[in-house]
């Protein structure tokens, strides 16, 4: 933890705090105003909604985050869990990527507690072997979530999410 805490980087949240005992696992990061891609997305439907602009979406900066993490430790680092809800927006609109690390801190909690599926490259079945390669597929996930403003898990208003499509689809293919 103290490797991921001394990471500094503008697309990188920093970790501030964290504690860990058997019963709870707490990190603490800054504070985003503008919150996170998720909840911009998928959250306020109504007025007042405050959708993403293009050069936003381009410039989200989640990518340089990740690409920093995958340098650090000779790297060997690996976040293991991004999905929107961990890509905060900071003052500038730049996405800032939230909770590296949790998965190693976590990693006795069963799988599906701790990453969403819709995101998870299908080859990962154990939160000890995610790669640079599985943190990849999540950004492609979720660069395809930012065109498409469809969330890769669940879909709205009894509509088919483009993953199921997707698995429906290979399903009947094999048949």
């Amino acid at each position: 933890m103290e490797l991921i805490g001394g990471i500094r980087h503008e697309n990188v949240t920093p970790l501030r705090a964290y504690y860990y005992s058997k019963d709870e696992k707490l990190m603490v990061y800054d504070y985003y105003e503008q919150g996170c891609v998720s909840a911009m997305f998928h959250g306020n439907r109504g007025e007042g909604r405050n959708p993403l602009d293009w050069e936003t979406r381009l410039a989200i900066g989640a990518a340089r985050g990740i690409a920093h993490i995958h340098t650090q430790s000779g790297g060997k680092l690996v976040h293991g869990n991004i999905k929107a809800a961990n890509i905060f927006l900071n003052s500038q609109g730049y996405g800032c990527v939230s909770e590296m690390g949790l998965a190693t801190l976590m990693s006795q909690i069963p799988q599906p507690a701790m990453r969403v599926a819709g995101y998870r490259a299908t080859e990962v079945t154990d939160s000890r072997k995610v790669t640079h390669a599985s943190d990849v597929y999540s950004f492609g996930v979720l660069v395809l979530e930012l065109l498409t403003g469809k969330s890769p898990i669940h879909a709205t208003g009894g509509e088919e999410g483009w993953r199921e499509r997707d698995e429906r689809e290979k399903a009947s293919e094999t048949r």
